[in-house]
């Protein structure tokens, strides 16, 4: 995913059941909704349950890129 400044996300689910995603470069928080707003901090990794609702906020300057994977649990 790649963001410029002014190019807040939408609230959205994805498809499986947990997604992964890396904060590579930039800043902007993440928000699930309604339960937790986590600041960017380059090179960390959130692991969340895919179907709930969240969003990537737009960086101050520059850009902003994350890398998500979208997986089934496997036990």
């Amino acid at each position: 995913n790649l963001q410029f400044p002014g190019m807040d996300g939408d609230f959205h689910t994805d498809d499986g059941e947990l997604t992964c995603m890396i904060m590579i470069h930039g800043d902007g928080d993440f928000e699930i909704k309604n339960e937790k707003r986590f600041s960017f901090v380059e090179n960390s990794l959130i692991i969340f349950d895919a179907s709930k609702s969240h969003k990537g906020h737009a960086p101050s300057k520059d850009y902003r890129i994350t890398l998500a994977f979208k997986t089934i649990e496997i036990i």
